[in-house]
C-alpha cells in the first residue's frame, strides 16, 4: 500500500477529521507518519524524599481509600490515597470518568506533579499496573487531541508498515551515532524509555539545525555576497528625522541605526538582524532604514506575521512620514480585490515606496519596480523559504530582520550564515517595569477587587489561556472565561483563539482597542504584535505550561506605557524554575539564555556520544557549530542531500507565485 495516499485512505478518517488534517497541513499518510511530537512529557519513578523542587514523577502503590467531590462552577476533584513505601495523597481535577476504575487494593502507579511541601501528587494519570517509567506523547495539533493522533498513527504503521529513506547522509548518522530515520520516527510516536528520549532529542536537533545551516548556506552562496548597487542618501535629512521624533533614541538604538546605514551604503547587500526585547524601539529604526532606503530612490517592503501587527506598522509609519511625501500600503489577504490591484499596480510601476504586508506579498508575481529593502518582522516565524522569495528575485535588496524573542535559531546565525547582529538592550524612557508574581489559584480569587479597579480606572486586562478545550489544564480558554465572569461580573469580556476566522479575529482586537470592552480572554493567538496602550494588567493561567520565551512575549502585551502594570502567572506549580525567572528579571537575553540552562539541550543529547559532552548554555553554539561545519562540507561537495534542499525550497516557492 502506497504511504503517498491520501489521509482519507486510512481507516477512520472521514471528512471532517480530513479537514482537520489539512489545516495541519497533512494531506497524505506519509505526512501523518512524519508529523513529530512537539513534546514529551515523561513520568519516572523516583524516591519521593529525594525530590526537592515540583518534579514529574511515577508513585507505585495500592490505593487505600478514594473520595470524589464536585465544587464551584462545574468543577470536579478526585482524591485517591495511595499506599506505597508510604501513604500519599493524589489529587485529580476534572477527570471524573477516573472513578469507574478506582477499587480498595487495587495496584497502580500515579503519574503526576509532586508537591514535596505537601506529600501530593496532583495527578494527571493513573495506569492499573506497575510502571516505573511513563510518557505523555504531545502533538499539540490544531482540532486534535494527542490521544487521537496517536491512534490514527498506530493504526497508520498496522496498515502500512512503512520503510522510510534515509534523510541524512548515513556517514553523519554513524559520526554522531544518530537514530536511523525508520527506527527514529518509531521511537518518535512510541518512546518507551528514557533513553528513547535522549536519542530522540539528539537526531531532532541535529537533523533541523543542519537543514537550517545547508538551507541559509545555499541563501547564502546564491544571494548573500552579491555586490549591489551603491545607496546615496543625505545623511543631513536622515538626522533631521532623527532630530523630529517626540523622542529621543537610545544609545542601543542609535548604535543598530550606525550599523545599518552603513550596510545600506556598502557595496554589498545588508543582511542584518536586530535583536531587542518587546517594546526596545525596533519600529522606529527599522523606519529608519527604510527612509535612507527611500532616500536612495529605493522601494521597501515590510512584512508582518500576522495581519494585526502588519496594520499596527501602517498606523505607525503613516504617522512618522506623514510630513514627507512618503507613499504607503497595506497589502494582506483580506485586503479588497479591487483595492489589491490599484496598490499592486502602484508597487509595479515605482509610484509606492512602502508596501507593508503579511505573506500575501509572497504570492504576488514580481510585486515590486526596484525593492531596495526588506524588512521581516518577528523574523523567526518566517521560514528561508520566505526569506528567500523576494531576495532572490530582487537581487540588489538589502535585508534587515528584527526579532524580540532570542531562540536557538537566532543566536546560531552568526556560526551558520553570514548575518550580522544588532542587539538593542535598553528600552525607551518612560517604560516600567512589569511587575509579575507567581501567585496559585486560591490567590487568584482574591483579586475581584483589584481587577475592578484597574476596570474602573479605563485600564484593560488580558486573560490568557493555553488551550480552547483541554482535559488537562486547570482552566481552558472556555472555563477562563466562565472564572472571569464571577470575578468580575460587571465587566464586559470578549473571547478570541487562533481557530477563528481572521476576519473575526481581527474585529474583536479592532474592538478591543477602541476600549469597548474590558477583558480579552485568549489563547496565544496574542502573542506578537498586539499594542492595546491601556492594557495593565494580564493573567497567565496554568502558566507552568507555557514556554519561557512564550511567557515573556505574552507578558508584553502590557506594560506598553508610562502606566504601572501587572503580569500574574498562575499556576499549582509555585517552586517552578522557569516561572520564578520571569518573577526575576524582564531582560528578554538573560531570559533567553536561562532557558536554554533549565531545558538543554542539555538535558537531552545523552553522555555517550564524545562529540557532545558537557553541554549548557553555550552548548547550543557547539551544536550549532557541528551543523555548521557538516554543511559547508555538504554544500561545498554539492552532495545529493544540498539538491534536495535545494528542490525542496524551488518547490514551496514555486507554490507561492
Amino acid at each position: 500500500m502506497d504511504i503517498n495516499n491520501d489521509i482519507t485512505l486510512l481507516k477512520g478518517v472521514g471528512q471532517k477529521s480530513k479537514l482537520y488534517f489539512e489545516e495541519n497541513e497533512i494531506r497524505t499518510i506519509s505526512d501523518l507518519f512524519f508529523t513529530l511530537p512537539k513534546k514529551y512529557d515523561c513520568y519516572i519513578k523516583k524516591d519521593l524524599s529525594l525530590i526537592n523542587n515540583n518534579e514529574k514523577v511515577i508513585f507505585n502503590g495500592v490505593i487505600d481509600s478514594f473520595t470524589y467531590a464536585r465544587f464551584g462552577f462545574n468543577k470536579e476533584m478526585i482524591i485517591v490515597y495511595v499506599l506505597g513505601k508510604e501513604k500519599i495523597k493524589c489529587v485529580f481535577f476534572n477527570q471524573s470518568y477516573l472513578r469507574f476504575g478506582l477499587k480498595k487494593g487495587r495496584i497502580v502507579s500515579v503519574c503526576g506533579t509532586y508537591y514535596p511541601t505537601k506529600k501530593e501528587i496532583i495527578g494527571n494519570k493513573i495506569i492499573y499496573e506497575n510502571k516505573e517509567f511513563y510518557v505523555n506523547v504531545k502533538y499539540g495539533l490544531t482540532d486534535f487531541k494527542d490521544s487521537q493522533i496517536s491512534k490514527f498513527i498506530d493504526t497508520a504503521y498496522q496498515s502500512y508498515n512503512p520503510l522510510f529513506e534515509e534523510t541524512l547522509p548515513p556517514y553523519l548518522i554513524d559520526k554522531y551515532k544518530l537514530l536511523p530515520i525508520n527506527e527514529y520516527l518509531k521511537k518518535s510516536h512510541n518512546p518507551i524509555s528514557l533513553s528513547d528520549i535522549k536519542q530522540l532529542y539528539r537526531r531532532s536537533h541535529y537533523e533541523s539545525f543542519l537543514k537550517y545551516a545547508v538551507s541559509l548556506k545555499i541563501l547564502e552562496r546564491n544571494i548573500m555576497r552579491l555586490p549591489k548597487t551603491k545607496r546615496l542618501f543625505d545623511i543631513n535629512k536622515i538626522n533631521n528625522f532623527i532630530s523630529s521624533l517626540s523622542f529621543e533614541l537610545t544609545n542601543d538604538q542609535r548604535k543598530a541605526v550606525e550599523d545599518i546605514l552603513n550596510d545600506i551604503s556598502s557595496d554589498n547587500v545588508m543582511n542584518r538582524l536586530v535583536e531587542g526585547d518587546v517594546g526596545s524601539g525596533k519600529t522606529i529604526v527599522s523606519a529608519i532604514a527604510a527612509y535612507a532606503s527611500i532616500l536612495s530612490k529605493k522601494q521597501v517592503c515590510i512584512i508582518a506575521p500576522t495581519e494585526i501587527l502588519a496594520k499596527q506598522h501602517y498606523e505607525s509609519l503613516s504617522i512618522l512620514f506623514k510630513k514627507y511625501n512618503i507613499s504607503i500600503s497595506l497589502l494582506t489577504s483580506s485586503t479588497k480585490a479591487s483595492e489589491k490591484s490599484i496598490i499592486l499596480k502602484a508597487c509595479q510601476t515605482n509610484h509606492l515606496d512602502i508596501l507593508i504586508s503579511t505573506q500575501a506579498v509572497l504570492y504576488q508575481e514580481n510585486p515590486f519596480y526596484d525593492l531596495g529593502l526588506l524588512v521581516i518582522d518577528e523574523q523567526h516565524r518566517f521560514g528561508v523559504k520566505q526569506r528567500s522569495y523576494l531576495l532572490d528575485k530582487y537581487k540588489d535588496c538589502d535585508a534587515l530582520y528584527l526579532s524580540a524573542t532570542p531562540i536557538p535559531r537566532t543566536l546560531g546565525l552568526s556560526l551558520i550564515g553570514d548575518l550580522k547582529i544588532s542587539e538593542i538592550h535598553t528600552k525607551p524612557n518612560g517604560r516600567k517595569k512589569i511587575c509579575t508574581d507567581v501567585i496559585d489559584y486560591n490567590s487568584l480569587l482574591k483579586l475581584g477587587s483589584l481587577i475592578e479597579k484597574e476596570i474602573s480606572l479605563g485600564h484593560q486586562i488580558f486573560v490568557i489561556a493555553n488551550k480552547i478545550d483541554e482535559d488537562d489544564l486547570k482552566y481552558d480558554l472556555n472555563k477562563a472565561y466562565n472564572l472571569f465572569k464571577e470575578l468580575a461580573p460587571n465587566a464586559l469580556i470578549e473571547k478570541i483563539n487562533g481557530r477563528m476566522k481572521e476576519e473575526s479575529k481581527n474585529k474583536i482586537m479592532e474592538r478591543f482597542s477602541k476600549k469597548e470592552f474590558d477583558i480579552l480572554i485568549s489563547t496565544t493567538v496574542i502573542e506578537v504584535g498586539i499594542d492595546i496602550k491601556d492594557a495593565t494588567l494580564m493573567f497567565i493561567l496554568d502558566s507552568e505550561s507555557f514556554g519561557l520565551s512564550q511567557l515573556h512575549q505574552l507578558r508584553g502585551r502590557v506594560g506598553r506605557n508610562s502606566l504601572d502594570s501587572y503580569c500574574y502567572l498562575v499556576t499549582e506549580d509555585l517552586c517552578n524554575e522557569r516561572l520564578n525567572v520571569l518573577k526575576d528579571t524582564d531582560d528578554c537575553f538573560k531570559i533567553a539564555e536561562a532557558d536554554y540552562e533549565i531545558r538543554g539541550p542539555g538535558d537531552f543529547l545523552g553522555e555517550e556520544q564524545s562529540g557532545f559532552l558537557n553541554f549548557d548554555f553555550k552548548s547550543d553554539q557547539a551544536i550549532f557549530k557541528c551543523a555548521s561545519d557538516d554543511a559547508s562540507e555538504l554544500v561545498n561537495n554539492n552532495s545529493s542531500y544540498v539538491k534536495n534542499i535545494e528542490k525542496e525550497l524551488a518547490r514551496k516557492n514555486l507554490k507561492l507565485n
